[in-house]
């Protein structure tokens, strides 16, 4: 099988929609529905993970010494772990650890906590230089594009990064030759995505189809809007996990630190803190 062939299966099994596909059949949702439903999802579940496993990339509930021989061997390095003792769970599960992975060649944050032997959840943390032509949503879910400080307009680069003295008009979208000035732009310039991903399943291959369509920023130009350093632990009253994540950041290895936009971090960190007193 070519794999351009493995790639497709796993795109379609990893976007399969059990419940849309059995109403299809269906026509609506009813009881019969809801089991083929349920018995297609748990098939290609089996089938999902099955694939992952042979290219050597994360299923869901991965074991922990898994995900970080996965992780590591593509070249994630730990930069700081962190023992977590959780409240009113069983014994076997309330001592779990948080774990901060650094890829430095694609300035890749990897945050994600444990429980029991197992992945629990978590995310990871990229700038993406893409052209803006490129449908973006089909690779990530989360983030946006870099702005100009202050204001609503995108910052426009070519090819060799270089920004561009040019913006956007704003104000009268329905004036064809605004339109037209502002389509131009998306034909030909790129941008920055700053975003994050669910690094739970097929994080290798989630990844991957990024450096493949765009390039991954070994140094941050600017920070993800929902960016910390927390876990679900940390969730609290008050402003406990903003501290938490605050404090997880100063222990980060200095050349992390000098990637990441560390004062922009602590910055965002602090005026959050500012919000919620």
């Amino acid at each position: 099988m070519t794999g351009k062939k493995i790639h497709d299966q796993l795109e379609k099994a990893l976007n399969y929609d059990s419940v849309n596909e059995a109403e299809k059949i269906f026509g609506k949702n009813t009881k019969e529905s809801q089991a083929f439903g349920l018995g297609n999802f748990l098939e290609n579940n089996k089938k999902k993970r099955k694939m992952l496993e042979d290219l050597g990339d994360t299923p869901f509930s991965c074991k922990t010494t898994k995900y970080l021989q996965i992780v590591g061997k593509f070249g994630f390095e730990i930069a700081y772990k962190e023992n977590i003792i959780r409240k009113d769970t069983p014994e076997d599960y309330n001592k779990d650890t948080l774990y901060i992975l650094w890829h430095d060649e694609l300035g890749i944050l990897l945050k994600f906590d444990t429980y029991g032997d197992t992945i629990n959840g978590g995310d990871f943390y990229y700038n993406w230089f893409i052209p803006y032509s490129l449908k973006h949503h089909s690779y990530t879910s989360n983030g946006g594009y870099l702005k100009y400080k202050g204001e609503n307009t995108l910052k426009h680069y070519d090819k060799n990064k270089n920004l561009l003295d040019v913006k956007e008009l704003t104000g009268n979208y329905s004036c064809p030759k605004q339109q037209a000035f502002n389509e131009n732009l998306y034909d030909t310039n790129y941008g920055i995505y700053i975003g994050h991903t669910d690094c739970r399943e097929a994080v290798i291959y989630n990844i991957n189809r990024l450096k493949n369509n765009g390039e991954l920023l070994s140094q941050w130009e600017d920070i993800d809007s929902c960016f910390n350093l927390c876990c679900g632990n940390d969730y609290r009253e008050d402003t406990y996990y903003l501290d938490e994540s605050l404090r997880r950041l100063k222990l980060l290895p200095d050349n992390v630190k000098q990637k990441i936009c560390y004062d922009k971090i602590i910055k965002q960190h602090n005026e959050w803190k500012k919000m919620k007193m």
